[in-house]
Protein backbone atom coordinates (compact mmCIF):
# COMPACT_ATOMS: atom_id res chain seq x y z
CA UNK A 1 0.00 0.00 0.00
CA UNK A 2 1.44 3.58 -0.42
CA UNK A 3 2.43 5.55 2.66
CA UNK A 4 -0.86 7.52 4.08
CA UNK A 5 -3.59 5.48 2.32
CA UNK A 6 -5.46 3.19 5.24
CA UNK A 7 -5.72 -0.01 3.04
CA UNK A 8 -9.86 -0.75 2.83
CA UNK A 9 -11.24 -3.53 4.79
CA UNK A 10 -12.93 -6.58 3.24
CA UNK A 11 -16.37 -7.74 5.27
CA UNK A 12 -16.83 -11.08 4.77
CA UNK A 13 -19.97 -12.68 4.16
CA UNK A 14 -21.28 -15.54 5.90
CA UNK A 15 -22.12 -18.47 3.70
CA UNK A 16 -25.41 -19.44 3.72
CA UNK A 17 -25.30 -22.99 3.95
CA UNK A 18 -23.09 -22.51 7.58
CA UNK A 19 -26.11 -19.78 9.08
CA UNK A 20 -27.57 -21.57 12.19
CA UNK A 21 -31.32 -21.26 13.53
CA UNK A 22 -31.33 -20.55 17.29
CA UNK A 23 -32.39 -22.90 19.40
CA UNK A 24 -35.73 -22.68 21.00
CA UNK A 25 -34.82 -21.33 24.50
CA UNK A 26 -36.77 -23.55 27.57
CA UNK A 27 -39.32 -20.41 28.05
CA UNK A 28 -40.51 -20.37 24.59
CA UNK A 29 -40.99 -23.68 25.17
CA UNK A 30 -43.07 -23.62 28.10
CA UNK A 31 -45.02 -20.74 26.87
CA UNK A 32 -45.62 -22.94 23.51
CA UNK A 33 -47.28 -26.25 25.26
CA UNK A 34 -49.28 -23.94 27.88
CA UNK A 35 -50.82 -22.46 24.83
CA UNK A 36 -51.35 -25.54 23.19
CA UNK A 37 -52.89 -26.73 26.51
CA UNK A 38 -55.21 -23.64 26.48
CA UNK A 39 -56.07 -24.36 22.75
CA UNK A 40 -57.38 -27.86 24.32
CA UNK A 41 -59.09 -27.11 27.50
CA UNK A 42 -60.80 -24.42 25.14
CA UNK A 43 -62.33 -27.04 22.82
CA UNK A 44 -63.20 -29.03 25.70
CA UNK A 45 -65.32 -26.51 26.98
CA UNK A 46 -66.83 -25.60 23.85
CA UNK A 47 -67.57 -28.98 22.80
CA UNK A 48 -69.50 -29.72 26.28
CA UNK A 49 -70.93 -26.54 25.81
CA UNK A 50 -72.05 -27.18 22.16
CA UNK A 51 -73.40 -30.91 22.94
CA UNK A 52 -75.30 -29.60 25.76
CA UNK A 53 -77.75 -28.01 23.33
CA UNK A 54 -78.38 -30.72 21.27
CA UNK A 55 -81.16 -33.04 21.81
CA UNK A 56 -80.71 -35.12 18.78
CA UNK A 57 -78.44 -38.29 18.65
CA UNK A 58 -77.78 -38.01 15.02
CA UNK A 59 -76.56 -34.34 15.49
CA UNK A 60 -75.18 -35.33 18.99
CA UNK A 61 -72.67 -37.87 17.57
CA UNK A 62 -72.32 -35.84 13.83
CA UNK A 63 -70.60 -32.48 16.31
CA UNK A 64 -69.20 -35.05 18.35
CA UNK A 65 -66.39 -36.46 15.52
CA UNK A 66 -66.14 -33.06 14.18
CA UNK A 67 -64.92 -32.03 17.91
CA UNK A 68 -62.71 -35.07 18.39
CA UNK A 69 -61.11 -34.36 15.05
CA UNK A 70 -59.52 -31.27 15.92
CA UNK A 71 -58.22 -32.66 19.08
CA UNK A 72 -56.93 -35.64 18.19
CA UNK A 73 -55.68 -37.23 14.84
CA UNK A 74 -57.41 -39.93 13.72
CA UNK A 75 -57.99 -42.05 10.20
CA UNK A 76 -61.48 -43.21 11.16
CA UNK A 77 -63.65 -42.29 14.13
CA UNK A 78 -66.59 -44.67 15.00
CA UNK A 79 -69.02 -43.99 17.34
CA UNK A 80 -71.44 -46.73 18.36
CA UNK A 81 -74.38 -47.53 21.21
CA UNK A 82 -75.34 -50.44 22.99
CA UNK A 83 -78.33 -52.27 22.91
CA UNK A 84 -79.36 -54.50 25.89
CA UNK A 85 -82.17 -55.55 24.67
CA UNK A 86 -80.62 -57.49 21.92
CA UNK A 87 -77.15 -57.64 23.64
CA UNK A 88 -75.28 -55.90 20.66
CA UNK A 89 -74.18 -52.69 20.02
CA UNK A 90 -74.16 -50.64 16.36
CA UNK A 91 -71.87 -48.42 14.73
CA UNK A 92 -74.79 -45.45 14.50
CA UNK A 93 -72.12 -42.81 13.12
CA UNK A 94 -68.69 -43.10 11.57
CA UNK A 95 -66.27 -40.37 9.80
CA UNK A 96 -63.23 -41.07 7.82
CA UNK A 97 -61.32 -43.48 5.71
CA UNK A 98 -63.84 -47.02 4.91
CA UNK A 99 -66.83 -44.51 7.02
CA UNK A 100 -69.46 -46.19 4.49
CA UNK A 101 -68.66 -49.85 5.56
CA UNK A 102 -68.61 -48.68 9.12
CA UNK A 103 -71.77 -47.38 9.45
CA UNK A 104 -74.83 -49.07 10.70
CA UNK A 105 -72.89 -52.13 11.05
CA UNK A 106 -74.18 -54.51 14.34
CA UNK A 107 -72.10 -56.77 16.32
CA UNK A 108 -72.48 -58.83 19.50
CA UNK A 109 -72.13 -57.27 22.80
CA UNK A 110 -68.68 -58.94 23.45
CA UNK A 111 -67.01 -58.59 19.75
CA UNK A 112 -63.71 -57.18 19.58
CA UNK A 113 -62.14 -54.16 20.97
CA UNK A 114 -65.16 -52.59 21.19
CA UNK A 115 -67.19 -54.89 22.85
CA UNK A 116 -64.72 -55.81 25.41
CA UNK A 117 -65.02 -51.71 26.51
CA UNK A 118 -68.65 -51.41 26.38
CA UNK A 119 -68.95 -54.82 28.31
CA UNK A 120 -66.47 -53.82 30.98
CA UNK A 121 -67.18 -50.37 30.50
CA UNK A 122 -62.90 -49.61 30.60
CA UNK A 123 -61.07 -48.39 28.12
CA UNK A 124 -58.22 -49.96 25.63
CA UNK A 125 -55.88 -48.65 23.39
CA UNK A 126 -52.82 -49.43 21.40
CA UNK A 127 -53.28 -52.74 21.20
CA UNK A 128 -54.21 -54.29 17.61
CA UNK A 129 -56.86 -52.80 15.73
CA UNK A 130 -57.24 -55.71 13.16
CA UNK A 131 -59.36 -57.35 16.67
CA UNK A 132 -61.93 -54.71 15.88
CA UNK A 133 -62.00 -54.63 11.78
CA UNK A 134 -61.90 -58.17 10.80
CA UNK A 135 -65.14 -56.65 8.58
CA UNK A 136 -62.80 -55.13 6.04
CA UNK A 137 -60.80 -57.88 5.44
CA UNK A 138 -57.48 -58.89 6.23
CA UNK A 139 -56.17 -56.54 3.70
CA UNK A 140 -57.54 -53.24 4.32
CA UNK A 141 -57.30 -54.11 8.43
CA UNK A 142 -54.02 -54.36 8.43
CA UNK A 143 -53.72 -50.84 6.69
CA UNK A 144 -54.80 -49.86 10.35
CA UNK A 145 -51.71 -49.21 12.95
CA UNK A 146 -52.95 -47.52 16.40
CA UNK A 147 -56.37 -47.37 18.04
CA UNK A 148 -58.10 -45.84 21.02
CA UNK A 149 -61.52 -47.28 22.47
CA UNK A 150 -63.27 -44.81 25.05
CA UNK A 151 -66.52 -46.22 27.41
CA UNK A 152 -69.63 -43.87 27.23
CA UNK A 153 -70.97 -44.70 30.50
CA UNK A 154 -73.95 -42.40 32.24
CA UNK A 155 -74.79 -43.60 36.35
CA UNK A 156 -73.23 -46.81 35.46
CA UNK A 157 -74.86 -47.88 32.51
CA UNK A 158 -73.57 -48.41 29.57
CA UNK A 159 -74.39 -46.75 26.52
CA UNK A 160 -71.46 -47.15 24.05
CA UNK A 161 -68.48 -46.36 22.59
CA UNK A 162 -66.04 -43.98 20.67
CA UNK A 163 -63.07 -45.48 18.77
CA UNK A 164 -60.60 -44.12 16.93
CA UNK A 165 -58.41 -45.75 14.52
CA UNK A 166 -55.38 -44.32 12.55
CA UNK A 167 -53.04 -46.15 9.59
CA UNK A 168 -50.28 -43.83 10.76
CA UNK A 169 -50.02 -43.84 14.44
CA UNK A 170 -48.65 -47.08 15.74
CA UNK A 171 -49.28 -46.19 19.61
CA UNK A 172 -51.08 -43.12 20.97
CA UNK A 173 -49.35 -40.96 23.34
CA UNK A 174 -50.64 -40.19 26.96
CA UNK A 175 -51.82 -36.78 25.69
CA UNK A 176 -53.67 -38.50 23.55
CA UNK A 177 -55.53 -40.78 25.52
CA UNK A 178 -55.70 -37.86 28.12
CA UNK A 179 -58.02 -35.96 26.29
CA UNK A 180 -59.79 -38.34 25.04
CA UNK A 181 -60.73 -39.65 29.19
CA UNK A 182 -61.29 -35.97 29.26
CA UNK A 183 -63.84 -35.68 25.84
CA UNK A 184 -65.67 -39.26 27.61
CA UNK A 185 -67.91 -37.41 30.03
CA UNK A 186 -69.36 -34.77 28.27
CA UNK A 187 -69.80 -37.26 25.09
CA UNK A 188 -71.60 -39.49 27.36
CA UNK A 189 -73.52 -36.71 29.26
CA UNK A 190 -75.19 -35.35 25.68
CA UNK A 191 -75.36 -39.05 24.52
CA UNK A 192 -77.86 -40.09 27.55
CA UNK A 193 -79.59 -36.82 27.38
CA UNK A 194 -80.35 -37.10 23.22
CA UNK A 195 -81.63 -40.91 24.09
CA UNK A 196 -83.58 -39.93 26.93
CA UNK A 197 -85.74 -37.00 24.85
CA UNK A 198 -85.53 -39.33 22.00
CA UNK A 199 -87.40 -42.01 23.88
CA UNK A 200 -89.75 -39.79 25.65
CA UNK A 201 -90.49 -38.45 22.02
CA UNK A 202 -91.34 -41.90 21.22
CA UNK A 203 -93.26 -42.87 24.06
CA UNK A 204 -95.22 -39.47 23.38
CA UNK A 205 -96.23 -40.28 20.22
CA UNK A 206 -97.45 -43.93 20.70
CA UNK A 207 -100.52 -45.19 22.31
CA UNK A 208 -99.19 -47.59 25.28
CA UNK A 209 -102.00 -50.04 24.60
CA UNK A 210 -101.75 -50.94 20.81
CA UNK A 211 -97.91 -49.74 20.01
CA UNK A 212 -99.56 -47.96 17.29
CA UNK A 213 -99.03 -44.11 16.59
CA UNK A 214 -100.96 -42.25 19.10
CA UNK A 215 -103.80 -39.31 18.18
CA UNK A 216 -101.26 -37.24 19.10
CA UNK A 217 -98.56 -38.47 16.26
CA UNK A 218 -101.63 -38.39 13.82
CA UNK A 219 -102.01 -34.66 14.83
CA UNK A 220 -98.45 -33.60 14.72
CA UNK A 221 -97.85 -35.84 11.21
CA UNK A 222 -101.34 -33.94 9.85
CA UNK A 223 -99.72 -30.19 11.10
CA UNK A 224 -96.59 -31.54 9.32
CA UNK A 225 -98.16 -31.87 5.94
Amino acid sequence: TRRGVTPRRQIAQPAAGLETVPQLDRATAALNSIAETNQRVTALYEMSRTLSSILSVEDTVAILTNRLSKLIPFTTCAISLFDATRSEFEIVHAVGLNAERFSKRRMPAEAGITGWVITNQRPMFNTNPVLDLAFLGSETASEYKGVIVYPLVKNGEALGAIALYSTEIAAYGSEHIQLMESASQPASDAIHNALTFEHAQKAAFTDPLTGLASVRALTSQFERE
